[in-house]
């Protein structure tokens, strides 16, 4: 089995193992929580989740490219960059402190009281246990991400389930319970990486300083975590700007998206990783064809399977106070299967192109979906979603066009070159 292959595989039965567990959680929680409370417990997610998406500025979503030409050069690992990443984090976090105890977060339509300390309890080790594991992802450690995220998802279901044994099944006892396993999941972790570091030799050596590579990871920020992004925004958005039931309706048919996470994300990631290995052209042709007929069965397969899991799954596992959110699903699948294209043109543009074409893009993009919400904030949310699909199918198309030309161009450069 190739490099990318297996990564690919263990990667992708990571996210399956995830989303599996995620769903049971789920579950549990619709149907031990009133749909407020279910509501304000998928904000708080949303919330922990889009923040330490982004809170080490796109370094642990870079990290997975930049080993992977460290190990091909036989070099220790960015120990550098890693610091950096946490250090990144913790200012992120301490930033979220600040917001609520300033009052920024009053203006919400979901209030998560007093619950916004635990949003950085949870964040700061996530992101840096997220850091770590890209590490081992460049250097094809990726069967110890499989099992250190196992273990943690496990521990998280489990906690949740003694919560409710014990009848104090309550938001706040939630984000303490989940708070503890990040922090020990953080802890085993780094033990995990201390002990294989010591491989190399001088591990250590690098200097802990500010890099060009460092700004390159942080514009790569919006580009390789769009594909988790989206899902996390539209829920963040929902918590602001509507009720904590419309949240947990929006919540319970992203859930039904899972398809597209499971299948993408882990794709991405292999593809970021092995595509340094054609960066100087040789194959690029080829790598990039076959990438995109794996694509366009990824997105039949993950559009076809949410609709039908989620039309005849969502009351059975959630309830009948929450079928409304059926009607959620195929906007939503259209979303995401206009979305997916990137999963290919992303890791191309941040190999190839000029940084700027895509961060101006996908910042556009990221800046027009919340302008959907924002400037219509009682519009309806069937409405508001087709709208996002609009926006992503034009970032695409956009991106597909600067492709296109640069391949042309390159190839036309080579001819000549050759007669």
């Amino acid at each position: 089995m190739s490099g990318f292959l297996r990564d690919l595989s263990y990667l992708g039965l990571g996210s399956i193992v995830q989303n599996v567990f995620a769903f049971i959680l789920q579950i549990l929680l619709a149907k031990n929580l009133a749909v407020d409370q279910f509501g304000m417990v998928s904000f708080f997610n949303g919330v922990v989740s889009i923040y330490a998406l982004v809170g080490t500025a796109g370094i642990s979503a870079f990290l997975p490219a930049f080993s992977k030409r460290r190990a091909l050069a036989g070099e220790p690992p960015p120990h550098a960059m890693l610091c950096w990443a946490g250090i990144i984090a913790g200012l992120f976090a301490a930033g979220n402190l600040a917001v609520y105890w300033s009052g920024g977060y009053r203006g919400f339509r979901v209030d998560l009281h007093g619950l916004y300390p635990w949003v950085s309890a949870i964040m700061l080790p996530a992101c840096l246990s997220a850091s770590i594991q890209s590490v081992f992802i460049g250097y094809g450690k990726t069967r110890m991400v499989f099992h250190a995220n196992l273990i943690q998802e496990s521990a998280r279901l489990l906690m949740t389930l003694v919560l409710l044994k014990l009848d104090c099944m309550t938001v706040p006892n939630l984000a303490m319970g989940w708070a503890l396993i990040y922090v020990a999941g953080l802890a085993g972790n780094a033990i995990l990486y201390l002990r294989w570091v010591r491989v190399f030799r001088n591990p250590f050596s690098e200097k802990i300083r500010w890099s060009a590579d460092n700004l390159g990871a942080m514009s790569f920020l919006i580009p390789a975590t769009a594909t988790m992004l989206l899902p996390r925004l539209i829920v963040f958005l929902t918590g602001i700007f509507h009720s904590s039931a419309e949240t947990a309706r929006i919540s319970v048919a992203l859930i039904f998206m899972s398809p597209f996470a499971v299948l993408l994300v882990p794709y991405q990631t292999a593809l970021l990783s092995h595509f340094q290995e054609h960066r100087d052209g040789s194959g690029t042709g080829n790598f990039l064809r076959r990438a995109g007929r794996d694509l366009a069965l990824i997105i039949a397969v993950s559009g076809a399977g949410a609709c039908l899991l989620g039309w005849f799954g969502i009351e059975t596992f959630f309830g009948a106070d929450l079928a409304d959110a059926r009607a959620y699903l195929l906007p939503l699948a259209l979303v995401f299967a206009l979305d997916a294209p990137r999963a290919v043109l992303d890791v191309f543009f941040i190999s190839l192109l000029p940084r700027r074409l895509i961060v101006g893009a996908e910042t556009v993009r990221a800046l027009g979906i919340v302008a959907v919400y924002g400037l219509f904030p009682g519009a309806d949310a069937v409405r508001l979603l087709f709208a996002i699909a609009a926006l992503v199918a034009a970032a695409n198309v956009f991106k597909g066009i600067k492709a296109a030309g640069y391949l042309a161009s390159r190839d036309a450069v080579a001819a000549r070159s050759a007669s």
